[in-house]
């Protein structure tokens, strides 16, 4: 999972986020993260098993939507669809998306998502809040 957030990350901020900023989301610290987050009990996860190789995943935090990503690998095969859907179903309401993300704003509303303002800025930069 954390390999597939740092690839996905990588190319889905690359022109948003400082190369610097990127350099620094590392593969150990993250995947610690990830295994610590496991056990908290306000936090839900799902995976996309993909031929037995995880192409997505989806994390829930209450009714916030703290993470999804997708392998660019597969992208625009309903991976995204389907997690986002699924977190939706048990309980997502709202998530933050970097303002300047035009794919994911657009992915987003494109699922019945709406802005609602400002977020909170992420490494200085502004995000927009949405909610379903």
């Amino acid at each position: 999972m954390a390999a597939l957030h740092v690839r996905s990350a990588r190319r889905a901020y690359a022109e948003l986020i400082e190369p610097e900023v990127l350099a620094q989301i590392d593969e150990r610290t993250l995947a610690q993260r990830l295994r610590e987050a496991i056990d908290e009990p306000d936090r839900r996860g799902w995976v996309w098993d993909q031929n037995g190789t995880i192409a997505g995943y989806a994390a829930l935090v209450g009714d916030d939507l703290r993470l999804l990503y997708v392998d660019p690998v597969a992208q625009r095969a309903g991976v995204g669809t389907a997690l986002l859907r699924h977190a939706r179903e048990h309980g997502a309401r709202v998530l933050r998306v970097l303002a300047g993300n035009a794919p994911a704003r657009a992915f987003y509303e494109h699922q019945g998502w709406v802005p609602h303002g400002d977020g909170e800025p992420w490494e200085g930069h502004p995000t927009v809040l949405y909610r379903c």
